[in-house]
């Protein structure tokens, strides 16, 4: 296993689709996703938020964040992690890796199976984003990822 690294992204759905964060690759490395954890830092309602993982090929505008290192004797990081999209990134279509409703009253963690991480191609700006929909709620939701390269 490789370097190990965690990045937290938010974002308040204003319209139906809105993606909290993408986590993308470059030329140079690839990317294992083998955590994440979904959330809302809003008042809690009973609102069900469609969460969609899906692949993307541009990052579209948003601001960068610096991972955390899981292991403090690790070099920075090679992936880009990105939150507060202002525009959004160019998704690949029908390449949902994961899509589920979750109740904005609770938290959701995804732990992959040994072999079963997302796996991020070494191209650059392609990966994954994380976006919560719903028709009409405008909450906070966050979004913690943790992969190796």
């Amino acid at each position: 296993m490789g370097s190990r690294y965690a990045g937290t992204g938010a974002q308040n759905i204003a319209s139906p689709t809105d993606t909290v964060c993408t986590l993308t690759a470059e030329t140079t490395t690839r990317g294992w996703v083998y955590f994440f954890c979904l959330s809302s830092a809003g008042t809690p309602a009973d609102n069900a938020i469609e969460w969609i993982v899906q692949r993307c090929t541009a990052v579209g505008t948003a601001t960068a964040v610096a991972a955390a290192l899981l292991d403090g004797a690790e070099a920075a990081e090679l992936c880009d992690f990105d939150e507060n999209h202002t525009v959004e990134p160019t998704y690949t279509a029908a390449t949902e890796v994961f899509d589920n409703a979750v109740n904005q009253r609770m938290t959701m963690q995804f732990n992959a199976n040994p072999d079963g991480e997302f796996v991020l191609p070494a191209t650059a700006a392609t990966g994954f984003g994380w976006q919560p929909v719903h028709a009409s709620a405008t909450v906070t939701t966050e979004v913690t990822v943790h992969w190796y390269e």
